[in-house]
């Protein structure tokens, strides 16, 4: 199952909180964004390991905000 983490910092926080949460251990990728949440990272979709994630990213400094998303399911991309 796919797992993202949509983060909210603390104004002026994005890049370091970013940087934080690319160093936990099983968090795959991580960008910094625009609109409502700052920072967006995809995380491991083994359940035990994405509660380890969760807890680390809490510790974050600058972080305001965490909103975790499960998905379901990840389709296929079609081959271009």
């Amino acid at each position: 199952m796919a797992s993202f983490l949509l983060i909210q910092t603390d104004p002026g926080y994005a890049t370091a909180v970013a940087r934080f949460v690319g160093s936990v251990p099983g968090v795959f990728d991580v960008c910094i964004t625009s609109g409502p949440y700052d920072v967006v990272a995809e995380v491991s979709p083994v359940p035990s390991l994405q509660a380890e994630v969760r807890a680390a990213v809490r510790r974050a400094p600058g972080l305001s905000r965490l909103c975790v998303c499960n998905g379901s399911d990840r389709p296929v991309a079609a081959s271009r």
